[in-house]
């Protein structure tokens, strides 16, 4: 297991009152997972039915990823929601 930051921006942040939380885990999916126990109002906007919300940008040390990629000590994970504007 590897100690790595999860950032929050937007309305995520606003949901659990902080900006950057972290979790041990072995990939960017079980992150996501340990983020959810810990802040279980993020579940809705996280894992709908159960599911990846596919309108979230993802992004590990800067670059786009999926649940299934592993992390290392020390890792940077990103959340962004889907930003609207006109």
């Amino acid at each position: 297991m590897s100690k790595v930051k999860i950032k929050l921006f937007a309305n995520l942040r606003e949901i659990v009152g902080v900006k950057e939380e972290f979790v041990e885990a072995q990939s960017v999916g079980e992150a996501l997972e340990k983020l959810v126990e810990k802040h279980s109002a993020l579940k809705d906007k996280i894992f709908p039915q159960g599911e990846l919300n596919k309108s979230l940008n993802i992004m590990l040390n800067g670059k786009n990823t999926d649940l299934n990629t592993e992390v290392r000590e020390g890792d940077e994970i990103a959340i962004f929601p889907p930003v609207a504007g006109g």
